[in-house]
């Protein structure tokens, strides 16, 4: 480790779990500093996909900015409970989670990662609501990120910070946004909703679930470990990782401690490289802290960071629908 990662281990050595009160994850997030406007969505396109609709909105999220969704309905055996599909890096966005191919960068990711999960649920009759997170995708600043497979994260990180914002903060608050267009817009009974992300999807799949209580159903996949190895001593991770004073009070098995009432599926590759130098122990070092509720299940499965789906969605099947 070069001298960066030496000083700020030092730092976390000094003041992780002080004994400090810890304050609540919305502040954290910053999200008192974010103002929803009024419910407006505007249907860009609706295409017919043989076994399934694929419809294309914009939903206002907050003053200037626009969530770019897909929604993809089934056709046949169609459940009533929505999930929600949240991409990580490296696969355009929603793009990769929708299975489209017609990039080649953007389909090459999808065979990388197995990054179509939320096709694959459509196809088992879910409707799946597949947002692009702000930075990614259709958001993305062309000037700074030409190529779909690329992210803002940086640009819009440093911005956020110098104005007392959290850039996964601005993240979970058009999740809660989007959560109100399922239920009050898209009328759909959101009692059971569920949530799903692989990597960085996986990360706001996990920070929207503690702060939302309607979501009662998540999956997690790649992103279940010590912040200290993971993205502390692996220090070049993305922008969008870092949340100001997050690592003063909050390991990860602190922040999944806050949502043992959901029912959680976590997945993990053993040789993961995100899981930090000591592997697959330092995420069992934070999936024992949620390891004795029934409704809790955790796989490991031998390959690298990529989502799995080899147990998840029969899982999910099996939960009160």
């Amino acid at each position: 480790m070069d001298w960066i990662g030496k000083y700020f281990k030092n730092k976390w050595d000094l003041n992780h779990n002080s004994g400090k009160k810890k304050p609540d994850i919305s502040e954290i997030l910053k999200l008192s500093r974010l103002t929803k406007v009024p419910h407006k969505a505007k249907l860009l396109s609706r295409l017919d996909m043989d076994d399934y609709i694929r419809e294309d909105y914009y939903l206002d999220s907050e003053e200037f900015y626009k969530i770019p969704l897909t929604v993809l309905i089934p056709k046949r055996n169609i459940k009533k409970t929505p999930i929600i599909s949240l991409h990580g890096h490296g696969g355009g966005g929603r793009l990769g989670v929708i299975g489209d191919r017609t990039d080649s960068d953007v389909a090459a990711a999808i065979d990388k990662y197995n990054y179509d999960y939320g096709l694959k649920l459509v196809k088992r009759g879910y409707t799946v609501f597949c947002p692009d997170s702000r930075g990614f995708g259709d958001s993305r600043s062309k000037e700074y990120s030409n190529a779909i497979t690329s992210c803002s994260c940086r640009e819009l990180s440093n911005l956020a910070l110098s104005l007392g914002l959290s850039l996964t903060g601005m993240m979970v608050f058009d999740v809660i946004t989007l959560i109100d267009y399922i239920k009050d817009y898209f009328l759909m009974d959101i009692t059971e909703l569920s949530c799903i992300g692989f990597s960085g999807g996986g990360a706001l799949t996990l920070y929207s679930s503690i702060i939302d209580p309607r979501i009662k159903n998540i999956i997690i996949s790649g992103y279940m470990y010590g912040f200290k190895e993971s993205l502390l001593e692996l220090h070049g991770n993305c922008s969008c990782n870092y949340i100001p004073n997050m690592w003063l009070y909050y390991d990860m098995k602190d922040l999944a401690s806050l949502i043992l009432a959901k029912n959680i599926f976590i997945e993990s590759g053993d040789r993961d490289h995100l899981n930090g130098k000591s592997q697959i122990k330092n995420v069992l070092s934070q999936v024992e802290n949620i390891k004795s509720p029934s409704n809790f299940v955790h796989k490991i499965y031998s390959g690298p960071h990529k989502f799995y789906g080899l147990d998840c969605f029969d899982w999910l099947s099996q939960l009160r629908h």
